[in-house]
């Protein structure tokens, strides 16, 4: 049983900074830019071409 002071009992944006989530943010925004992908149809089609969905 998880105790009021738990981790795990603590919602995300509690436990995470608001500089770990832009730098998420960040990172993903790279990533997206290098790949030239601009929305998340994109990205879905972008992994069914490169077989990493089916």
């Amino acid at each position: 049983m998880f105790s009021a002071f738990s981790p795990l009992a603590l919602p995300w944006s509690v436990m995470h900074s608001d500089a770990e989530r832009l730098r998420g943010e960040s990172h993903r925004g790279r990533i997206l830019e290098k790949l030239n992908l601009h929305n998340v149809g994109d990205v879905v089609r972008f992994a069914l071409r490169n077989g990493l969905i089916n």
